[in-house]
């Protein structure tokens, strides 16, 4: 975790992507965003990583 925290403190150019091409996460048992359809890049353990292009804007309900 350690590692992570001081990759995750370096400037955008210098951080070593941990899963190249994701841009969100989600642990399947427990989260059902609406995005979860999006292009799968990996899954880690419980947790799952998408690509997402585009989200829509959120509806009143």
């Amino acid at each position: 975790a350690l590692a992570a925290e001081q990759n995750w403190a370096l400037p955008v150019g210098q951080r070593k992507e941990i899963v190249p091409g994701a841009s969100h996460f989600a642990a399947s048992a427990i989260a059902s965003p609406s995005w979860r359809n999006a292009y799968q890049v990996a899954t880690i353990g419980d947790h799952t990583f998408y690509r997402v292009q585009k989200l829509r804007p959120r509806t009143a309900s």
